[in-house]
């Protein structure tokens, strides 16, 4: 799920908390995703906004069990421990998201590819790597942090390719709170697992900011607009997350 710079192992990694937590109500008649089985699960974090990234180091947790509220649980707590360490070490509080993956090595190589894709060409945020883990004391350990002012200039040979040559879909991002389901219109957007992680971020960043609003989306993609438009009145009308109201946003990604 990441853009070339990416590992390939790291394809068959799940951001499997995120997925779990965006899939658990799915629309009637789609199958739930299966919580994690493993006796460990190891995740990494991140936190968003203000044109800044800090990601935390790889870590092992005890797999909560096989409730989804465990892990939901378990989330909340820990992306509330990390914005709680960025608050005070940084004085940063953005959008946190923390998954977990099947092996150390493979949330290790997804912190990798997020310093990569930050040196991405037109990349114009600072990248900051901390060695927090949920694990950890604060009151026992200082965490050091590398930080990196990315370079926007790179030379244009590094350009990809032009999106008009990229495979695209159709997509919709909702996200819920408080019994309210956000829902974004439809749009044409690159059909690519880093686009469709920046395009979860990004709506995310867009609900904090203009609905005040703190939730995780879940955006889904069709080959037509009109399968995609149909595809999310389905999905508006079926149990998700008990939603009993619904805003439409009219937000789209937009990559630039």
């Amino acid at each position: 799920m990441k853009p070339l710079t990416q590992p390939t192992q790291v394809t068959r990694a799940v951001f499997g908390l995120l997925l779990c937590i965006a899939c658990a109500a799915a629309v009637a008649g789609e199958p739930h995703v299966p919580m994690p089985t493993a006796p460990t699960l190891f995740y990494a974090c991140l936190s968003t906004g203000r044109l800044m990234e800090y990601d935390s180091a790889a870590f092992a947790r005890k797999n909560p069990g096989p409730a989804y509220k465990d892990h939901e649980d378990l989330h909340q707590k820990m992306t509330a421990a990390f914005d709680e360490y960025l608050t005070q070490k940084y004085g940063f509080h953005g959008i946190v998201q923390c998954g977990n993956h099947n092996t150390l090595a493979e949330a290790q190589q997804w912190l990798q590819w997020r310093e990569s894709e930050s040196h991405g060409v037109g990349k114009q945020y600072q990248y900051i790597a901390t060695d927090w883990t949920y694990d950890t004391d604060p009151t026992e350990s200082v965490a050091s942090a590398t930080t990196t002012t990315l370079d926007a200039t790179a030379p244009a040979g590094q350009a990809t390719a032009s999106a008009a040559s990229e495979p695209t879909a159709f997509f919709f991002c909702v996200a819920v709170s408080k019994g309210v389901a956000y829902e974004s219109a439809v749009f044409e957007a690159r059909n690519d697992a880093g686009t469709a992680r920046r395009m979860f971020f990004t709506y995310a960043t867009y609900l904090s900011e203009k609905y005040s609003v703190s939730a995780m989306a879940n955006c889904r993609s069709r080959p037509t607009r009109a399968e995609a438009q149909a595809h999310l009145q389905e999905f508006s009308a079926g149990v998700y997350g008990g939603a009993s109201q619904h805003v439409a946003t009219g937000w789209v990604y937009n990559p630039t």
